[in-house]
């Protein structure tokens, strides 16, 4: 498949909502990547330009399933069990190592 190797990542949440709204929408010029799964998988909200009536509605419609309530009775108790998960098993196996990194 044709990936683009040049990748941005934006961890700074002012710098992703700024890169991400309207007003920058057609500032930054969108590679093969972008394209290709814009023809895979159609123009879902993420993919479909932020002022468009497509992007509107999806927006809209999917605004109720993040709701703050929702997040926090569903979503960030699974995340903290993987997460406790996760570092139960890096600390099982750290101790089984005798502190070493294990490989």
């Amino acid at each position: 498949l044709p990936v683009s190797t040049d990748v941005v990542v934006v961890h700074d949440a002012k710098l992703a909502k700024e890169v991400l709204s309207r007003e920058n929408w057609a500032v930054f010029r969108k590679g093969r990547s972008y394209r290709l799964a814009a023809d895979l998988i159609g123009d879902h909200s993420l993919l479909s330009a932020p002022d468009s009536d497509l992007w509107r509605w999806q927006r809209k419609l999917t605004s109720a399933a993040f709701r703050r309530s929702l997040l926090e009775s569903a979503l960030v108790p699974s995340v903290h069990e993987a997460v406790e998960a996760l570092c139960s098993s890096w600390e099982e196996q750290a101790a089984v190592a005798k502190g070493e990194r294990p490989v």
